[in-house]
């Protein structure tokens, strides 16, 4: 899509995953981004993100076993090797916990 192809570097700043660009235009957004691998913390921010009024994002990775090409009962251990290896970290920003979020 540039103009002077390979020749030149392009954009040279570094893109921002979708979390952060909830919080840049948004305001104070619930944001969840979580996984099948923690099946408890992902229930419960899916019930916080449906109570937080206002602007919610929830993000959840989860295998997909025919197009990843994993069987059907490796699904969650696939799903824990990602978290595992801090391919998508897991967290839970919620705005009404204050600035500390703790």
């Amino acid at each position: 899509m540039n103009q002077a192809g390979a020749a030149s570097q392009s954009k040279l700043n570094e893109m921002k995953n979708i979390a952060e660009c909830f919080l840049n235009g948004h305001g104070s957004p619930f944001l969840a981004q979580v996984s099948m691998a923690d099946s408890a913390k992902l229930y419960t921010s899916m019930i916080s993100a449906m109570e937080y009024r206002g602007t919610s994002f929830f993000q959840a990775y989860t295998t997909c076993p025919p197009e990843h090409g994993v069987a059907d009962n490796m699904a969650t251990k696939q799903a824990e090797r990602v978290r595992e290896s801090r391919c998508l970290p897991e967290f839970v920003f919620d705005p009404r916990l204050g600035k500390s979020n703790a």
